[in-house]
Formats: structure tokens, sequence, C-alpha cells
């Protein structure tokens, strides 16, 4: 029979507070993003904001103006309050478009968030980037519009986060895949690849796409006409 020696249960005990410790230090260095960022730093002190404040250079190009104004609407679909100036309970967003570098990594983000956050990224897809880690921080403010100031740096780990969807054995509308896109865009996946046709074993086999030439070869139950291509393309 097993007799554990006099100090076995002093040992247990201080290895269960070391575990805790640890446990508690994971828990503390860690924030709801996904992908999860490459650093975190929170300050320790808490943010409280009931409108935000969006600002950018006026010289910013077509396609910046065009993922502003889209994060816009994006805040305004997560039912946060906009105002053009700022003010109290404000929080302000600087969008710094200069692309300065950031750290090694490409396409790399910076953010500083707090009451007067400013954000910079080393390049466009840097910028979406941050836009979209922004999304998901203030989805979590809900209501009560409370965060955590913290200094957020982080840039892809893989070149093509990619997700394919196969249509060949189950049609999806075209708004079911813009959506998918947009859910993509989300966690920032950056390509997708659609399975349009299949000719596997069972005899189960489509084409999705419409086809002038050879109509019975267009699937009976749901296809995609050339207009609805140009329609996810441009999601």
């Amino acid at each position: 029979m097993y007799n554990p020696s006099p100090n076995f249960h002093e040992k247990l005990t201080l290895i269960f507070i070391v575990a805790l410790v640890h446990f508690c230090a994971l828990a503390q260095h860690s924030i709801n993003i996904v992908p999860a960022p490459q650093q975190w730093n929170p300050t320790g002190s808490q943010i409280h904001f009931k409108a935000i404040h969006v600002k950018f250079p006026s010289d910013i190009n077509n396609k910046e103006q065009l993922l502003l104004h889209r994060f816009k609407l994006e805040l305004i679909d997560l039912e946060i309050p906009l105002v053009d100036a700022p003010g109290d309970s404000v929080l302000n967003l600087e969008f710094d478009t200069a692309y300065l570098n950031i750290k090694a990594q490409e396409d790399a983000y910076q953010i500083e968030l707090g009451m007067n956050t400013a954000i910079k990224a080393d390049s466009y897809t840097g910028l979406v980037h941050a836009t979209r880690t922004l999304l998901q921080l203030f989805s979590q403010a809900n209501q009560n519009g409370k965060l955590s100031a913290c200094t957020i740096i982080d840039s892809p780990q893989y070149e093509k986060p990619i997700l394919m969807i196969d249509m060949a054995r189950k049609f999806f509308t075209v708004d079911e895949l813009k959506n998918f896109i947009r859910i993509m865009a989300w966690v920032k996946m950056n390509e997708v690849h659609l399975h349009l046709s299949d000719n596997s074993w069972g005899g189960y086999s489509l084409y999705r796409l419409e086809s002038e030439k050879y109509p019975e070869l267009t699937a009976k139950d749901g296809y995609y006409s050339w207009e609805d291509t140009l329609k996810i393309t441009f999601a």
C-alpha cells in the first residue's frame, strides 16, 4: 500500500497554487478576438463610451473611402451611435493611412485602444484587418459601452486563410453566399473557393452554372446565372 511522505500534501498544494496562478495569468492575457492577435497588452484601465467618432485623413483614396464607409455602416449594424465630432463619452477612432512600418511581418496593424484610439497599419490589408478587430471588440461592448484599454499589434499568421464551399452537393442562394463572405471577412479570411460542379460516384452529378449551349447540363434544383456570379464577386 502506498503511503505518501509527510510533506506530500504540502507539495501538492504548492503545485496547485502555482498552476492556479499560471492559469489566472493566462486568463488575464487573453482577448476574445478571432484569430487571436499576436500581441495584446492591457493597460488595466476601463473605457466607457456612449458613441463613436470616426476620423481619417482627407486625402485617402477611393478604396480606403469605401472601406471606412462600410466600417461605419457595420458599426451602425451593431447599434453603436456615430457622431460627427468628439465630445463627452465619445470614443474617438483616428485612422492613420500613411502605412508606416510596424513590425517585420507584412500587413500588420496596431491599435492603441482608449477614448482616443489610434489605428495604424503598414498596408491597406492591415487597415482592413484593423477594422475587423475593432468590430469584434465593439460587438462585445454591448449596450454598456465598456471595454478594456489596451494595445493590439497583429499581422496574419497565414498567407491565405481559405474557405471552400461545396455548392455542387448543397445549393446556396446568392444572399447566403454573401453572408458567408461577410463572416469570412469578420474573422480575416481572405479567399473562398466555390465548388460549382461535381461528377461523383453514386450518380449525384451537378453543374451549378447556367449553360445556354447545353441547358440540360444545368442543375434543376438550383443554379447561378451569369448575373448572379457578378453579385457574388462584388459581395
